[in-house]
């Protein structure tokens, strides 16, 4: 970045002399001086007006800087015409920041180790019978809890979202808590580990107590997609961060409701206990990423929630996906403070495929839109809305727009957080 010290003006009418407005705004020439700036506009591409010190500094920079944000400075030295040259330095990340950092570089998508525990547990292993995989199954969903109110309450709450929030109301750690079952099974599979190194061994198969030699037989259990979640080549991990930049290359977004399939939790062997392991230490990085975002959001004054729920329906397993958020409504200000709640539920289900459901609402209006790529879902979505409107009525609830669009969840409306910029060497 080169800034133009001839331009320096002063933002009030008062006259002063440029040596003065120099020596205030840049106190030291030096290399390594830094100077804390904000953007005030950008004349053309590549170049800006500065603020610094009650100062207006005309600059030119190569790096795109958003009109409105405030940035550190660095003196990196003159070029041969005499302009300043500096540099952008990065922001000191808070501790919420860092921890998000480290979270999401380890975090995995849980839906193919889930199923592989539930159909575990369909089939009768052996390791099916150990209290902690049976803890894990009663913190999924059943049918009964999302078709009532206060039972979908209980499993949100439960969703592991708010587990330390709730060992504080209580001594005892909370019963049925996604993230409090987890954390169960992962001292479990460490202990296993622990006890079949000292053995001898290097890895642990998912086998029968009898000491049989071949895997679970997991084909004829049910599974979200058209194969088992067992039946592709076992491949092994590779390195931390061979992983984490295949994942970054496979999907930009950590919690897209579009494509949330996982490079990382792909390449898992889940025959493994030392697999397992792996899937279940990113199952829990995934949740806590998911509180430190909300933790973050209410540190800026905002509410954002994203959180998962396993739901077994007719003995079938899905995860959904769900995402509250509250921002400026778009026909308000910062003055009154208009508000407007987006509510987005994504999951896929056996008979429909990928569903997304928007929900806005405001002083003004509430909508709630179905985003289907079927179709005939979209005609049986249209077909049944005049009596979801009449049930809706019955409730009180009148004025509602509800209607059915073709096609995915628009990616504005997805959760925008983005993998963090990791080292290679990482």
């Amino acid at each position: 970045m080169w800034i133009n010290t001839s331009t320096l003006t002063p933002l009030d009418r008062a006259t002063i002399n440029p040596p003065p407005t120099v020596k205030r705004v840049l106190p030291s020439l030096a290399v390594g001086t830094v100077l804390k700036v904000l953007v005030a506009g950008e004349a053309k591409s590549g170049a800006y007006q500065l603020l610094a010190n009650g100062e207006r500094l005309s600059a030119t920079s190569q790096q795109k800087l958003d009109v409105g944000g405030t940035y550190q400075l660095q003196v990196t030295g003159f070029d041969k015409s005499g302009q300043l040259v500096m540099r952008v330095m990065p922001e000191t990340p808070t501790l919420i920041q860092s921890a998000l950092e480290q979270r999401l570089s380890f975090q995995l998508e849980p839906a193919r180790l889930l199923q592989v525990l539930f159909s575990l547990v369909q089939t009768g292993s052996p390791i099916a019978q150990h209290p902690e995989l049976a803890n894990l199954l009663s913190a999924f969903a059943q049918r009964r809890d999302i078709s009532s109110g206060n039972r979908l309450s209980e499993r949100i709450k439960n969703s592991g979202l708010f587990f330390e929030h709730l060992l504080q109301l209580s001594s005892d750690r909370p019963r049925s808590d996604l993230k409090g079952a987890l954390l169960m099974l992962r001292e479990w599979l460490a202990t296993q580990i622990r006890k079949n190194s000292a053995s001898g061994n290097a890895t642990l198969s998912i086998m029968s107590e009898e000491g049989d030699a071949d895997s679970l037989n997991l084909r004829g259990a049910t599974a979200s997609s058209a194969h088992s979640p067992l039946s592709k080549p076992p491949s092994p991990l590779p390195a931390g961060s061979t992983a984490y930049a295949n994942t970054q290359n496979a999907d930009k977004r950590p919690f897209s409701f579009v494509s949330n399939a996982s490079a990382a939790a792909e390449a898992l062997d889940l025959t493994t206990i030392q697999g397992l392991k792996r899937a279940v230490d990113g199952a829990i990085s995934r949740i806590e990423a998911q509180q430190l975002l909300s933790l973050q959001a209410q540190h800026q004054q905002q509410i954002f929630l994203l959180f998962e729920i396993p739901v077994v329906v007719r003995e079938q397993l899905s995860t959904w996906h769900f995402n509250i958020r509250e921002e400026l409504d778009e026909n308000g200000d910062e003055e009154s403070q208009a508000k407007s709640w987006s509510v987005v539920l994504a999951v896929d289900l056996p008979a429909v495929g990928p569903l997304s459901i928007l929900l806005t609402h405001s002083k003004e209006a509430t909508s709630v839109t179905f985003y289907s790529e079927r179709r005939p879902v979209c005609g049986l979505i249209d077909a049944a809305i005049p009596e979801f409107e009449r049930r809706l009525e019955k409730l009180g609830l009148s004025g509602l727009s509800l209607s059915s669009q073709l096609g995915k969840l628009p990616a504005s409306e997805e959760p925008n957080i983005e993998y963090p910029k990791v080292h290679a060497t990482a």
